[in-house]
């Protein structure tokens, strides 16, 4: 695609916060689009899909902060 196009897509999705840094949701995409640059980015395609995402940051490192 070049420059001046544009895609649309049109789904929803549902969440639940498994742990305090894991999310959990599911969604479907009535339609949607590919994009070669959006590499594995499969939830922007039609159909249903399960993503599971984990907040990484300091916070989670801070337990190891003096151990060698």
């Amino acid at each position: 695609n070049g420059f001046n196009s544009r895609q649309y897509g049109l789904g929803s999705e549902l969440g639940y916060m498994v742990g305090g840094n894991v999310w959990v949701s599911g969604g479907y995409n009535l339609f949607g689009f590919r994009d070669k640059d959006l590499a594995s980015e499969d939830y922007t395609t039609r159909g249903a899909y399960v993503r599971l995402r984990f907040k990484f940051d300091e916070k989670l490192l801070q337990g190891l902060k003096g151990k060698k």
